[in-house]
């Protein structure tokens, strides 16, 4: 299963894409996005970091960072992530992801 969180959900060439191929799920919002984890959907599009979390790939799913710049990060438990640190209990992914640790984030001027 897998998680796919965007920086630019809205820009092109970089942001979510406009058609999904079958079994995608494209989820802009909170609810969404947890509703689509619950019932453990195959694959997930969606603009909410919250998810982009340890719980999230406890669930089962590989998460991937799609930044403004093009720049894809693929996160799978127990990976060394780019700080040093490895994904595994305990580690805030969000926080980093946001903090600019993951991938460099855009300024969105």
């Amino acid at each position: 299963m897998e998680f796919h969180w965007y920086e630019n959900y809205y820009k092109t060439p970089h942001g979510m894409p406009n058609n999904l191929e079958r079994g995608h799920s494209f989820a802009i919002g909170f609810y969404m996005t947890e509703r689509l984890i619950r019932i453990r959907t195959e694959f997930i599009h969606s603009d909410q970091s919250f998810f982009f979390s340890m719980s999230t790939l406890m669930s089962g799913y590989v998460l991937f960072a799609h930044f403004a710049n093009g720049t894809v990060r693929q996160i799978k438990l127990g990976q060394k992530l780019p700080d040093g640190t490895k994904a595994v209990p305990g580690v805030n992914l969000e926080r980093l992801l946001l903090s600019g640790q993951i991938g460099a984030l855009s300024n969105h001027d």
